[in-house]
Order: C-alpha cells, then sequence, then structure tokens
C-alpha cells in the first residue's frame, strides 16, 4: 500500500495579531448538468470482452469510424509503485479486449482500496482514438483524441464485458503524410531527453529512405500508437503528499478590532466526484513557451493562458461520498490569516507521443508525428468504510505575520531561479526568507505572479457579506461548470525540475494549471467551495480579489470553452492587491 506523506514546512505559526474579517469556507451543492462519457452496459454477447468503438458527429448523428487506430492504457497502484499497463493497440471498426487483460489490475486497485471499491470506485482506461483523414492537396491528416473511460471493477473480476463508445468530438490534428514537416528539435526532441518511462517501448527508427526488402515491409502493415513516457512524479512512484484544492489569504489591518477569521468544512451527501484530467498538445505548449521564453516569469500570465487544455474525463471516480469523508483541520482558538483545502495523493507528468508501429517487424517506424502532456491523477488518499470510499477533503489554516503576496510571488520565483542553478538568486533568497516567509502549506503553493494577477471581485462594507462560488466567477468564457481544481500547476514546478518544453522550463508553463473535478448528484453536477466573507463591526471596507492566473479549458463533453478562478482568494483592508 502506499504510503501517506504530509511533507509538513519546518517553519512554524506565527504570533496571534487581531483580525476583523471573517472567511468562511463552505463545501455545499447547487444543481447543473453533469458531464459524462458515454458508457453501454454489456449484453450476454461481449461476456469476457471489452469492446471499443469510436464516432463522430454529421448533421448530429453518429457515424461509426472504421479505420481508427486504437491505443488503450492502464494504471494501478501495485505493491510496489504505481504502474502504467499498456491493454491493446490495433486498428479497426473496434478494439476487441478480453477482461483477462484487465484482471491484475482490476486486483491490484482491490488491494489497494479493499473491497468497499468495488461498489463506489471506478478508475479510468486511457483510450487513444487516431484515424486518418485524405486531404485535397494529397497530405494525409491525422485526427487524434484521448479519453478516459471510467470501468467498473466487477467487469474483469466477474469476467462479464462492456462496450464503451467513444465520440470524437474535438480532435487534435497532425499532418503525417506528404509534405509533413519534422517535429522541431525544440519541442520533440527537447521533451523526449529527459523521458523515463515504466513500458517498454521499440526505438523509433527513420526509415523514409529505404522502404524495399524487409525495411519496406514494415510500411505495409502499420497502425498509429499513443505511447507514455513518465517525465515526474508527485512526490514519486510509490508516496502520496498533499495537493492543494483552494486557498484564502487574509491581509490584517491595524485598525481591526476582533479576531475572527473562520475556516470550515461542512461535508454534505454527494453522490458522484470524479477528478478530471487534461491533455495539452505540443502546438499549446510551443505557444506558451514562445512568450515565456520573451520574458520569463514576467510573462507567466501570458504563458498560462495559452496553453488551452482539452478536459477528458475522470481519471479516477467515486460514488457515494458521504459527510464522513471530509476532514477538519486543527481548531485554533483565534482566527487564521491563510487557510487551504486540500487532499493527499499521486500524480503523473506524462508525455504521450504518437507513431507509426509497424504490426509486420513489431516495433515503431518513422518519427514522433506528435506528442501531448498529460498531468494525470493516478491515486488518492481515501475514507474507507464496509460499504464504500471516497476522497479525504482535509482542512489546514494557520497565522502568517506579516502577509505580503508580492513579496511571496518574488520569493517563489527566486526559489525556482536557486532551483535551477543560479547563484545570485540563492543568495537572494536567504535574506527574504527571514524578513516574509511565505506560509507552510501542506500542499505546495507557487505564488508567482499571484500579486500581479488578481482581479477585483467585491467591496465588502463594515458589517457586511459576501458569498462567492467557483463557478459564477467569469472570467474569459463563459460559466463554468466546474467547481475546483487540483492545483496541479504549483506541483509541476518543481516536480518537473529542469525539464525543457519547446526551450522553457515545463515547471513555469502549467504554472496556472489546473485539474478540474466533478461533483454530482445522480445526474446532476453540483457546485463546491463556496467562500463566504463576513465583514465584523467597526471594522473598514473588506476588498476582495481573486486569482485569475488560469488557461482557457475546452470541456470535451459539453463542447464549450470556459475558464477557472485560480485556487486564491484574496481578502484585504487597504483596498491593493499585493
Amino acid at each position: 500500500m502506499l504510503p501517506v506523506s504530509l511533507l509538513l514546512h519546518p517553519r512554524g505559526r506565527a504570533s496571534l495579531t487581531a483580525r476583523a474579517a471573517a472567511v468562511l469556507i463552505i463545501i455545499v451543492t447547487a444543481a447543473s448538468a453533469l458531464l459524462t462519457g458515454i458508457y453501454v452496459l454489456p449484453g450476454a454477447l461481449v461476456r469476457g470482452r471489452i469492446i471499443i468503438r469510436a464516432f463522430y458527429l454529421r448533421g448530429g448523428d453518429p457515424v461509426q469510424i472504421t479505420n481508427a487506430s486504437f491505443s488503450v492504457w492502464a494504471w494501478a497502484p501495485t505493491q510496489n509503485s504505481t504502474e502504467l499497463m499498456p491493454v491493446y493497440n490495433g486498428v479497426g471498426a473496434q478494439a476487441v479486449v478480453s477482461v483477462g487483460r484487465l484482471l491484475a489490475w482490476a486486483e491490484d486497485w482491490m488491494r489497494y482500496y479493499g473491497q468497499g471499491a468495488l461498489t463506489s470506485f471506478e478508475p479510468s482506461i486511457i483510450v487513444w482514438v487516431m484515424y486518418p483523414i485524405d486531404l485535397p492537396n494529397g497530405s494525409v491528416e491525422l485526427a487524434i483524441e484521448p479519453q478516459l473511460e471510467p470501468l467498473n471493477l466487477s467487469v474483469p473480476l466477474s469476467g462479464s464485458g462492456a462496450v464503451l463508445e467513444v465520440q470524437v468530438s474535438r480532435p487534435f490534428k497532425a499532418i503525417v503524410g506528404p509534405g509533413q514537416p519534422r517535429p522541431r528539435a525544440a519541442s520533440a526532441g527537447a521533451i523526449m531527453s529527459a523521458q523515463t518511462t515504466t513500458t517498454t517501448t521499440a526505438p523509433i527508427t527513420n526509415t523514409t529512405s529505404a522502404l524495399g526488402g524487409q525495411l519496406g515491409r514494415c510500411w505495409h502493415n502499420y497502425y498509429y500508437e499513443a505511447a507514455p513516457h513518465v517525465l515526474s512524479w508527485y512526490p514519486n512512484s510509490s508516496g502520496l503528499a498533499p495537493i492543494s484544492l483552494a486557498v484564502a489569504v487574509l491581509q490584517p489591518s491595524p485598525d481591526a478590532t476582533s479576531n475572527n477569521l473562520q475556516v470550515m468544512l461542512l461535508g454534505p451527501t454527494v453522490q458522484y466526484v470524479g477528478f478530471n484530467a487534461v491533455m495539452i498538445a505540443s502546438g499549446a505548449i510551443g505557444a506558451a513557451a514562445q512568450h515565456f521564453n520573451s520574458a520569463g516569469l514576467e510573462a507567466l500570465s501570458e504563458a498560462t493562458k495559452a496553453l488551452s487544455p482539452l478536459v477528458v474525463n475522470p481519471s479516477l471516480s467515486f460514488e457515494y461520498v458521504s459527510v464522513s469523508s471530509w476532514e477538519d483541520g486543527n481548531v485554533f482558538t483565534g482566527g487564521p490569516d491563510v487557510a487551504q483545502l486540500y487532499v493527499v495523493g499521486q500524480i503523473a507528468f506524462i508525455n504521450w507521443t504518437v507513431v507509426k508501429y509497424s504490426a509486420a517487424c513489431d516495433r515503431a517506424v518513422g518519427y514522433v508525428h506528435a506528442w501531448y502532456l498529460g498531468p494525470l491523477v493516478t491515486a488518492l488518499n481515501v475514507y474507507r468504510s464496509g460499504t464504500g470510499v471516497a476522497p479525504i477533503v482535509h482542512l489546514w489554516y494557520s497565522y502568517v505575520n506579516p502577509v505580503n503576496l508580492s513579496a511571496w510571488a518574488e520569493e517563489s520565483a527566486l526559489a525556482y531561479e536557486a532551483s535551477q542553478g543560479n547563484e545570485g538568486a540563492a543568495e537572494i533568497l536567504g535574506s527574504l526568507e527571514v524578513a516574509y516567509p511565505p506560509p507552510p502549506t501542506p500542499a505546495p503553493i507557487f505564488w508567482g505572479s499571484y500579486d500581479v494577477n488578481l482581479t477585483p471581485l467585491k467591496v465588502v462594507p463594515t458589517f457586511g457579506s459576501l458569498s462567492i462560488s467557483y463557478t459564477s466567477l467569469e472570467v474569459d468564457g463563459p460559466e463554468s461548470t466546474y467547481a475546483v481544481g487540483l492545483d496541479v500547476g504549483s506541483i509541476a514546478v518543481s516536480a518537473l525540475g529542469d525539464l525543457a518544453c519547446d526551450g522553457a522550463p515545463c515547471g513555469p508553463l502549467l504554472a496556472g494549471a489546473l485539474e478540474p473535478i466533478t461533483f454530482g448528484t445522480h445526474t446532476f453536477a453540483v457546485d463546491s467551495d463556496i467562500i463566504s466573507v463576513q465583514n465584523g463591526l467597526k471594522s473598514p471596507p473588506v476588498y476582495v480579489y481573486f486569482s485569475n492566473l488560469t488557461p482557457v479549458y475546452y470541456n470535451y463533453c459539453s463542447g464549450i470553452n470556459f475558464t477557472m478562478p485560480h485556487n486564491i482568494i484574496y481578502v484585504t483592508f487597504n483596498g491593493s492587491a499585493g
């Protein structure tokens, strides 16, 4: 079983000072549309098999894709570490997978979560659908769409079967026929140079100049394959650590007459929680890198907004989440400055590469046609009962003196540069830590650029109040149907180290990225994480800001673009952000 490591910061909490506002973080429910993929219940004819078919829409009607290449992968926490497992690679009108291929996978998950997982937990398998399209100019375009499909563990354990239908709604595109440009060394080549992987993939061999004989035979019977390469694990492949859900920060005031900053969790019963995955195309990475390379961390906001992640369904799904799965943190007698909601989990940062794979020669041929970066939540710490399992949400809050977002942002930037070998940054960082230490939040927070990416939300007058729903904060697009996101971006800054993406550091490029979460009751999703700001009697007005350092997401199921407020809510008395 994977151990739980909370990675608590070594700094202690500061002395108590007077506070005047009350910030209340509450988990609540409100109906909105649930976003799910298509799952067809099995019949007698599919017993012992999982059949996967792909469709696209023409005039609103589904059309089956008959020449699709399928790459199917799974992962599970084994007794030693979390491992990616190849399930199926092939081409045709459908993929037919023996349930025996997933038996060990299901047994690993049952060993990890216990019997309750059988009724309340569905891990996903990863399905890549790729099919060629002939273009009028003689080129061939490859449509590529990844999707995560939740699968009940009882299917392989019982030897029954299932039919999974994947709708291709907004595929990535790559030119793979005549006239195809080679990937630039600063993109695929750079990211491939630092890869590690738990799978075995044959070397990619360029045979374009020798099509005769045995080499030519490799090109007559091939399909497209998406292969994973794990760039980094957080915290590692065998452990768990805190991942931030939301952070509230209160800037104290010398005029404060009370110390009533309150943070608490109310855990209603919801009947579905899904931790959605995202996939970012190399083209978007390249656009983000261009912004970053122009001005470094100062251009972080522009780089983040260029990422355009595709939301591809939950990696882990939990049914029947009860109030007992939400966990309160320590209770303090006064009011804290900083509060954080977090889960304890594991994340794999995966580079997916699309290549031609020769069935005749049993190896990859040609070169990388496309690559994609996908942070994936691979395991979570759960509450267990006799009838189910559910993710535990932890609450932490503390006192920080002084609160200074600008200094915290500067320290985050210096800490990153120092980790890359910048001796000057390391020297400056040493002096800053004494004057303005950032809060010792259990889950990592990259504070860089938050002080310049805060959007005014509302002024709360004396003895007034404000309730803030994450899904009501419209930034660049329509109202988000997602409630909150895991802050994988802050983790990427340290987890990806000096890995380069298109000539820019991968970690900072992802600093604003989130993994969306869907909450639900039966056929409805629910909003979560409402923050209530209440200004106390005889206190000055309270100014409330939210962080807008976030990319624009595309939702596979709903077909809309949306943005989510990042995980920081900032409350101040002085009317300035920072």
